[in-house]
């Protein structure tokens, strides 16, 4: 064995044409393992180049103007009971209309392109109605709870009893109501309110608010009806400037104890004639929305840290909320919801972040999904405990207990002090009796008002996604206001919508497809094929070095027999007779 070895080793030291089949081949087998060991980390370096939102790049350019059209579909709780609810106590009786259905497009507008590898910028939506898609005119009559007057109300039940009777009286005047009925179109964008008037006519200039109309879409989602109480603060201060009424007054006590008349409690009667025509405003829940948000808005560009690709840094120069108790609780670190830090895995717990829900909403893994267009990825879903009313949402109440209800989150704090509850569509992941206060809204399916987003977990791209919030108002009795005294404490249901996308345009699918699916057919064909070319060069140069090698040994073996010389003769009997007798 030794000696055939070396004879290979012999030829091939003299075979230049082995040496390099071999060396070749070699080379091409650790080509293989390489690339089936690194080619994923190569790919992956690749995509995290490409995905850096770098002003000109193609990445930057969907980004900045998305080539989607979300589309918003609103469904409002008409109330059809609302003088039974208010004069005999029945359960209020809800009729659910909708949807409603807004194409939007949206862009960011005034980018700045930070040296720290983040990007500033506006967002920038326009809401177009779709009659076509909607199951009426968005100018439909609804009947629906006073948003600013309930605020007011709700706010003044810890108030002193004066001051309660004082809202009543400015309330008769004004003529305000518990409901008001609008048309859909005037709910979201913004209708006339008497409350919001009166304090852009009494309230001093250097005190004027910044918004004069209401409606679920103004400005943010719940953002307006924050001002309800405010609005009637100033409003009555002005008056009691008007009027001389001090903090503090000089009375005897027989009138403490029994009363005095008040100048306030009066002036329905005597300050404001019953000729004179009261202002108005307008107020809406998304009033405001529907153009360029005044909110500024910083976020990682993954040039300095792909880990931070697409999340927030700052939100109107904040890094952090002011509203809740921890820093965790306050963080805004989390995406817009259209993309994520890429290479996500099932076990990641994601984040999005909403002003309107002033919080970061995580999101976990739900299952495997593949889109219409053969993209696959994974779909996450907010945890069925994310609103629940327990000790890991203990930071979200700062000032209790009592806390909301389960299922409920109170963005009073971060909207002003507006007693607005948000949850999913009727109720989702809530506490039962929320829905079985009122009748009409049926049981919710996890289907239909579950939120979600679609996720491709390598590009961290959003692929399909549905936005499910419902809007809630949380009423408090207050007796002493006669036009609520018979309003139970009671989460009031006003609208729910559903905001997303259904797929992707086809151009940014097919980088999809290609990003997904050619990297491990390519890892494949490069680690296996190198591979397997290596060892063929291997074994076809190993096993003519080993005919090589022993067609030369034969060959040696046969000319050595050749040339050996005869074996010398041994003398015989007969020969050595044959001499004997010679002689």
């Amino acid at each position: 064995m030794a000696f055939m070895f070396s004879r290979i080793f012999e030829y091939l030291k003299d075979n230049r044409g082995i040496r390099f089949v071999l060396a070749s081949a070699v080379v091409l087998l650790l080509l293989g393992v390489t690339c089936a060991i690194f080619f994923g980390s190569w790919i992956r370096m690749y995509i995290d180049n490409e995905l850096v939102l770098r002003p000109g790049s193609m990445t930057f350019e969907w980004w900045a103007r998305p080539p989607v059209r979300p589309f918003v579909h609103v469904y409002v709780y008409n109330v059809t009971n609302a003088d039974e609810f208010l004069n005999n106590g029945s359960k209020p009786v809800l009729d659910e209309l909708g949807p409603y259905v807004y194409s939007e497009e949206w862009e960011k507008v005034n980018i700045t392109d930070n040296e720290n590898g983040t990007l500033s910028f506006h967002y920038k939506r326009t809401y177009t109605f779709m009659p076509d898609l909607s199951a009426g005119p968005d100018d439909d009559s609804v009947v629906v709870p006073n948003i600013p007057m309930l605020s007011a109300t709700s706010q003044s039940k810890h108030a002193a009893r004066f001051l309660r009777l004082a809202m009543a009286s400015i309330m008769d005047i004004l003529k305000i109501k518990p409901f008001v009925e609008v048309s859909v179109g005037q709910l979201l964008w913004g209708y006339e309110d008497p409350l919001l008037k009166l304090a852009k006519d009494v309230v001093p200039k250097e005190q004027k608010l910044p918004y004069e109309e209401f409606g679920l879409f103004y400005g943010s989602a719940t953002s307006q009806s924050k001002h309800a109480a405010r609005f009637l603060r100033l409003a009555m201060a002005s008056i009691m400037d008007i009027l001389k009424i001090k903090p503090f007054v000089e009375v005897s006590v027989g009138q403490l104890l029994w009363g005095y008349e008040d100048p306030l409690l009066k002036l329905a009667k005597d300050v404001v004639p019953k000729e004179q025509k009261l202002p108005y405003e307008e107020f809406g829940l998304f009033y405001g929305k529907n153009g360029t948000s005044p909110d500024i808005v910083t976020m990682f560009s993954g040039a300095s840290d792909i880990t931070k690709y697409g999340i927030f840094q700052r939100y109107n120069h904040r890094e952090r909320l002011p509203h809740w108790s921890t820093d965790e609780c306050n963080s805004i670190s989390g995406s817009d919801g259209s993309i994520f830090p890429p290479h996500i895995t099932k076990n990641d717990t994601i984040a999005v972040y909403d002003k309107d829900l002033c919080r970061l909403l995580p999101l976990r893994y739900l299952k495997d999904v593949e889109s219409s267009a053969g993209v696959q990825g994974y779909r996450f879903t907010p945890p069925e405990d994310v609103f629940a009313n327990d000790e890991h949402n203990k930071c979200f109440c700062p000032a209790g207990p009592p806390c909301a209800p389960n299922g409920l989150f109170n963005v009073s704090l971060c909207q002003y002090d507006s007693p607005i509850m948000l949850s999913f569509p009727h109720f989702y992941l809530a506490d039962e009796k929320l829905r079985e206060a009122v009748e009409g809204v049926s049981p919710p399916v996890p289907d239909k008002h579950r939120l979600y987003i679609d996720i491709q977990p390598e590009m961290g791209t959003a692929m399909q996604a549905r936005a499910r919030v419902q809007i809630n108002l949380a009423v408090s009795q207050v007796v002493d206001i006669k036009q609520v005294a018979n309003f139970p404490d009671i989460v009031f249901p006003i609208l729910w919508f559903e905001e997303g996308i259904d797929e992707l345009p086809e151009s940014v699918s097919s980088m999809l497809r290609l990003a997904t699916k050619v990297p491990p057919i390519a890892r494949a064909i490069l680690g296996w094929g190198l591979s397997a070319l290596g060892i063929l060069l291997i074994l076809l140069a190993v096993t003519c070095l080993i005919r090589s090698s022993h067609r030369q040994s034969t060959l040696r073996l046969e000319g050595h027999a050749v040339a050996k010389p005869p074996p010398p003769k041994i003398p015989s009997k007969e020969n050595g007779y044959e001499l004997n007798n010679r002689r």
